[in-house]
């Protein structure tokens, strides 16, 4: 997602209006223990919707380590907070892997 799409996606799916680089990371901190871990990003992008049942694991890899290899600069294998915020302030934006529905059941990428 380019950052006017976490705009929209904020907008659309959360109902905030204006993109904030930390409230939108603890929106999809599910557990809200200060990190995307693997099972997060993947719920994130939809890979635990029933649409995606049968989604290979080499695609679920790809969307897990594509997320990974854009933000997990220490290597631990998950998203830290101070990570996502570089990644923003850098101008990184989150791909679309083109795996539909996301974790609110609608597009997760506008």
């Amino acid at each position: 997602m380019r950052s006017w799409q976490l705009a929209n996606h904020s907008i659309d799916e959360h109902h905030i209006g204006n993109f904030d680089a930390g409230a939108f990371f603890a929106l999809h901190d599910f557990d809200n223990n200060g990190v995307w871990d693997g099972g997060e990003i993947q719920k994130f992008y939809g890979l635990a919707d029933v649409s995606n049942k049968d989604l290979p694991k080499s695609k679920r890899d790809e969307v897990l380590n594509g997320v990974l290899n854009l933000m997990d600069t220490n290597g631990n294998g998950e998203v830290e907070r101070d990570e996502w915020f570089e990644f923003i302030k850098g101008g990184g934006s989150l791909p679309d892997f083109g795996t539909g529905p996301g974790h609110h059941g609608s597009f997760e990428v506008c």
